[in-house]
């Protein structure tokens, strides 16, 4: 058995994909861990599962080798017969021969037609796969990138004003995120290339491998029926190494059919047991979740920040005549936790980024609210030093807080949990049939290549054989006549 569930030590409620598999590289050892495509011990043993069909085309190769070698031989022990022309005289069991070569022949134009088909479809659905990681890679690099040029731009416009400790945090909050993002990038971008040129190269090496052979056992009837003997056991020669390739390339679909196999499961594991699953060594999810503190502060911040602008609006409203919302939306929940819930929001409540609106607002009724006052004239100044604060940060501030979402996605990987759980249900199921397809349908071909050219060796040997005793050969007769007779006949 290659895969297993085995319940967690320490959980007994949760599990993970155990492999057991032969591995090459441990001395032929088991292999006994879970799915981690950047362990070296996991691939050597998931490639090993393709050995019937490296072993079989490494047999068939030995095979053909000794064929030559044979062949080789009798061509410089009979190097002066002449190769027969014409028909041969065609016995019951040469007829069964051909026969049977044209039915094997039919089968695999068949079975071709399926490999190629089955192909096709791998590649399609192997590329959805590709494409949904990239985009979820790709939102989630935006997203990134939105909460950091929110940050920088905040950075940049409170610049002139004092410095504080805050800003010297979000610098650096900012300069992680833009590390992450960029590794998480060109991360993707490498992936994404190498694996379109490993998809596009099986795609395409297939198709031609499995024309050529096609094409080529279409020809060898040909060359059979117009005694071309030296002309068809080469062609023979190039389908035994073709066939060789066949089984090659399927250990190498069914090594891939077993990684398949191994990615959804762990993708649904992951699905299901997002902290506790074997993709956790490789994910950042396990970085990300520890960014949740930053976040807690983050909103914490941003809570008290619109407490303070709702404070100063509701002083400076005594100055102003102006009817309409004077209270900023603030959609983080109180301690100890602020979760953000927007929903909470009043329908009367503005956005902060609204703020320099409101402030049109109270500047249009400035003059009559009694600012002009001299006892007033240092509130005044307090005044506009706070809004003049608020206009800086409220835009900024505006577009953190719309990234939001998307940043506890990021932080607790509910973004790759969506993305995981499209592939395991949508694409999963049909992936993994296309690919049993192809390596089954390919396994078929490579059997009945290698019968077919036993068959079409037997039919080349009986050639050659029912010639060289079924020619006719002059005979001298007792009185010195010349006589025609039938050599082979009685």
């Amino acid at each position: 058995m290659d895969v297993v569930e085995q319940p967690y030590p320490y959980e007994p409620n949760d599990y993970f994909v155990k492999i057991v598999r032969v591995d090459p590289l441990d001395k032929f050892k088991k292999y006994r861990g879970d799915y981690n495509f950047t362990n070296p011990h996991y691939w050597s043993s998931t490639i090993f599962t393709g050995i019937p069909g490296y072993a079989i085309g490494a047999a068939w190769f030995f095979v053909g080798l000794v064929y030559a070698g044979f062949l080789v031989y009798q061509h410089y022990t009979k190097r002066n017969e002449k190769e027969p022309k014409g028909l041969p005289y065609m016995c019951r069991s040469h007829v069964w021969s051909l026969a049977l070569g044209l039915v094997l022949t039919i089968l695999i134009i068949t079975l071709s037609s399926v490999v190629l088909a089955a192909n096709t479809k791998f590649y399609t659905r192997a590329k959805v796969v590709k494409n949904t990681l990239v985009s979820a890679t790709e939102e989630a690099t935006k997203t990134i990138y939105n909460v950091t040029d929110a940050i920088e731009d905040m950075q940049k416009q409170v610049q002139a004003d004092v410095e504080t400790e805050s800003d010297r945090d979000l610098n650096s909050t900012s300069e992680k995120l833009k590390t992450t993002a960029s590794d998480l990038r060109d991360q993707a971008h490498k992936n994404q290339h190498l694996i379109e040129k490993g998809l596009r190269l099986l795609f395409v090496s297939t198709i031609c491998l499995v024309s050529v052979n096609l094409a080529l056992v279409l020809v060898l009837p040909v060359f059979s029926a117009i005694r071309c003997r030296r002309t068809f056991l080469s062609v023979i020669f190039i389908c035994w190494f073709l066939t060789v390739l066949l089984w090659l390339y399927f250990g190498a679909y069914y090594f891939i059919n077993k990684f398949a196999e191994d990615s959804c499961s762990g993708l649904e594991e992951f699905r299901q047991h997002p902290h506790n699953s074997s993709l956790g060594s490789v994910l950042p999810c396990d970085d990300l979740e520890s960014a949740e503190g930053i976040l807690l502060e983050t909103r914490e911040g941003l809570h008290g920040f619109i407490n303070q602008v709702n404070k100063n609006i509701s002083m400076l409203r005594r100055f102003s005549s102006s009817q309409g919302a004077w209270h900023v939306c603030n959609p983080f929940t109180g301690p100890p936790q602020y979760h953000y819930h927007p929903q909470k929001c009043s329908a009367d409540a503005i956005q902060i980024g609204d703020i320099p609106q409101l402030l049109n607002r109270f500047t249009s009724t400035e003059h009559s609210s009694g600012l002009e006052s001299g006892n007033d004239q240092g509130k005044k100044s307090i005044y506009e030093r706070d809004m003049k604060m608020a206009i800086v940060y409220t835009r900024s501030i505006q577009s953190i807080i719309n990234a939001f979402p998307n940043m506890e996605t990021l932080v607790n990987c509910s973004f790759l949990e969506h993305t995981f759980s499209t592939i395991s249900i949508d694409e999963c199921p049909p992936l993994r049939r296309s690919v049993r397809a192809l390596w089954s349908s390919m396994a078929c071909l490579s059997t009945f290549m290698v019968v077919l050219l036993l068959v079409w060796v037997a039919i080349a040997h009986q050639d050659q054989r029912e010639f060289s005793h079924n020619f006719i050969v002059p005979h001298l007769s007792p009185l010195g006549s010349p006589k025609l007779e039938l050599r082979g006949e009685p």
